[in-house]
C-alpha cells in the first residue's frame, strides 16, 4: 500500500500528481470549500476504487471537475443550454455544481446507469493546475474536511 504525502501544491507536486492520476491512483486535493479524492474519470478502475475508498453508494456519481467554464458543453447537454451558460457566467469559477444530461463522450462517473452528470468549476487555483497538468477534467468526491479560513 502507498504511503500518504501531504505536499505543498508546488509546480513539481502538482505534476506528480497528476502522473499518479494517469497511473490510476487517486489523490487528495481541495476544491473551493472542502478536499476530495480525485481519480482520472475515464478510467474506470480508478473511478471504482474512489467509490472503495469512500464507502459511497454506487447510485451517487462523482463530479467532474473542469478548468475552463464553456466546457461544461463537451460533456452535458440541457434544453436550456442559455439558462447553465448565464448560470456558469455567473458563478463559475466558483463553487457552484450545475447536474445536466449526460452526453454519450461524457465519463461514467457512477457504478449504476445514471443520465445526469455534475460539473463543477470551481476557483481554487490547485484544482485548475491540476486538470491543466492532467491534461483533461478529473473526477472529485468530497471526503468533508473543509479547508481552514486562510485569515485566522
Amino acid at each position: 500500500m502507498p504511503t500518504a504525502q501531504v505536499k505543498d501544491p508546488t509546480p513539481a507536486a502538482v505534476r506528480e500528481a497528476a502522473d499518479l492520476l494517469r497511473a490510476g491512483e487517486a489523490i487528495i486535493c481541495p476544491s473551493d470549500a472542502n478536499y476530495g479524492i480525485a481519480v482520472d474519470p475515464f478510467n474506470r478502475r480508478a473511478v471504482e476504487t474512489c467509490f472503495q475508498i469512500k464507502k459511497r453508494s454506487g447510485n451517487k456519481p462523482l463530479t467532474l471537475f473542469i478548468a475552463e467554464p464553456e466546457d461544461w458543453k463537451r460533456y452535458g447537454w440541457a434544453e436550456n443550454a442559455k439558462l447553465v451558460d448565464v448560470l456558469a457566467d455567473l458563478y463559475w469559477p466558483g463553487p457552484l455544481n450545475i447536474v445536466v444530461a449526460k452526453r454519450p463522450e461524457a465519463p461514467d462517473l457512477s457504478l449504476d446507469a445514471v443520465e445526469t452528470i455534475s460539473i463543477a468549476c470551481h476557483a481554487n487555483s490547485v484544482i485548475h493546475d491540476l486538470i491543466r497538468a492532467f491534461g483533461g477534467p478529473v473526477a472529485i468526491v468530497n471526503i468533508g474536511c473543509k479547508i481552514p479560513n486562510s485569515s485566522g
